[in-house]
């Protein structure tokens, strides 16, 4: 009875430990009304260093808002604005250029916050639950990888706390959404072809759209590997044959009423189910005379360019692309979450083993397509942001294959090498989810009308500028502790969380 309940109460402690972590981290500002308590937030601050900072957030928030307090799809002039740049203007109606499902997966957080004048930190806490459930999901996709108890454990805060995701589990986006979808997606491939996993397959797939359109091209190699096991080919007496597990038709069972609601949205906002947001392009409907005139300009002049790219995703941007995501200091990896780089060791360790080799290489498969499709991408950098958030799916794979590799490579130069680079991510990570998840492009933050810095080191002027967006910070602990120590007591704890659990691997290990 005692190893029973220890199997429960560890688990549960260790997700409240992460809870707790990241709603010291939630952003937010307290309200500007004079005349409503501080924490009314019914206004829409788009300050750096606060919840809207970024129009990936406010876009989606706003159509969140338009569903429960207007009953519409589309937005109104207010929350237009609000939304703009990433806003579509048609037909006489204002939309979010996003796809709508992380929107509505927010809309009963945002109904129950709005009761107590906290419809941000509702909506906002959709993707809390989403970041916790990516950090169980880790831990358990490394322990089926053949990972012990405490490296998975390692793994999953190693995500959620040593790579950009700690940034973005305090936003309302697609990502951990996304990566949700993609490691259950993983998870069931583990098991055997059936009726019940087949549709929940299908409808992954569909919440995957909903989410973000990219998502289908990183659920394809699971879709293949899984059609590989319902699928039997044998060529006998001169005659091939083909027979397919029945099975597989639950894929299509479980995504068409996705298909339905995402082309229902289509119908109400753009005239028709099959014309998406993302190809209507941004609106410049909000900019001023000038900037219209300089864009017709341009827009002229692409016209005439029959060379031009037409679609987001070119391969002829891939040598940019790959540049900027692998090897710049703007967006790489080496340079936020070298942590990384002991997944990479862990990745190589599991395609040798031919238990793992399989499963193996369908995540890699998932992380090449992740990194080729966003180096195809023309905006590599993803516009304003904190290390590269278009590959933290990739991340998440390879957080998976940290555990494997600590587990495989039981030694102290392992060990050391990734509490060196660990404490560094933890460092960075950290840094970025306390102050802002916006840095600019190099390209853009050089010719600023006051430049500013397109490294991570933008994040550690804020922190000098006394600029946290911790809402547990500027609500109530501003007037006990500064900012530089609150961002060294929280990093402090989440490095002695690593500790604990290290020194629980090695003695693990010299049992």
């Amino acid at each position: 009875m005692r190893k029973y309940l220890l199997k429960i109460i560890g688990p549960l402690g260790i997700f409240c430990l992460a809870a707790l972590i990241l709603l010291l981290a939630v952003k937010g500002k307290p309200g500007d009304a004079p005349d409503k308590p501080w924490y009314y937030q019914f206004d829409f601050n788009t300050n750096v260093e606060g919840p809207f900072e970024s129009s990936n957030s406010a876009s989606r928030y706003a159509l969140t808002e338009a569903i429960v307090f207007q009953h519409r799809l589309s937005l109104d002039e207010r929350q237009a604005r609000f939304a703009a740049p990433d806003l579509v203007y048609y037909n006489g109606v204002f939309q979010t250029i996003f796809t709508p499902g992380i929107s509505f997966v927010a809309i009963p957080f945002f109904w129950i916050g709005s009761f107590w004048a906290l419809p941000q930190i509702g909506a906002f806490t959709s993707t809390l639950v989403f970041a916790l459930l990516n950090f169980g999901l880790v831990y358990k996709i490394a322990r089926k990888l053949q990972g012990s108890v405490e490296a998975a454990w390692i793994a999953a805060f190693t995500f959620l706390f040593a790579t950009n995701a700690f940034v973005y589990a305090l936003t309302l986006t697609q990502h951990h959404g996304s990566i949700a979808v993609i490691l259950s997606a993983i998870l069931l491939s583990f098991y055997k072809i059936s009726w019940k996993s087949m549709v929940a397959f299908g409808m992954l797939c569909g919440i995957g759209l909903l989410f973000d359109f990219p998502n289908l091209f990183m659920l394809f190699p699971v879709g293949i590997f899984l059609l590989s096991k319902g699928f039997h080919a044998r060529f006998q007496d001169e005659k091939f044959t083909v027979r397919f597990a029945p099975q597989l038709i639950g894929i299509f069972i479980g995504l068409l009423p996705f298909l339905a609601v995402y082309g229902w949205y289509n119908l109400q906002v753009a005239g028709s189910p099959i014309k998406m947001a993302q190809f209507l392009g941004r609106t410049n409907y909000f900019d001023t005379a000038e900037k219209k005139a300089l864009d017709a300009k341009a827009s002229i002049a692409d016209a005439a360019d029959k060379y031009r790219p037409r679609l987001p995703f070119q391969t002829r941007l891939q040598i940019q692309g790959a540049e900027v995501l692998l090897l710049s200091n703007e967006r790489a990896w080496w340079f936020y979450s070298p942590v990384l780089l002991i997944g990479v060791l862990g990745l190589w360790a599991a395609m040798r083993n031919p238990e793992t080799k399989a499963t193996s290489t369908l995540l890699s498969s998932i992380i090449i397509v992740n990194l080729v499709v966003y180096m195809s991408f023309g905006d590599p950098w993803g516009g304003w942001s904190f290390g590269p958030r278009y590959l933290l799916p990739a991340a998440a794979i390879l957080s998976i294959f940290v555990g494997v590799a600590l587990t495989k490579y039981r030694s102290i130069l392992v060990s050391a090498a990734f509490s060196i680079l660990v404490s560094y991510s933890v460092v960075i990570s950290t840094m970025g989810a306390l102050t802002s998840a916006a840095i600019a492009p190099k390209q853009e933050a050089i010719v600023a009308v006051y430049p500013t810095k397109f490294t991570y080191q933008h994040s550690f002027d804020l922190l000098e500028k006394g600029q946290l967006s911790s809402l547990a910070y500027n609500a109530w602990l501003k007037y006990y502790i500064i900012p530089v120590d609150y961002y060294l007591l929280l990093t402090g704890c989440i490095l002695v969380i690593f500790c604990i659990l290290l020194a629980k691997y090695h003695r693990r290990a010299t049992k």
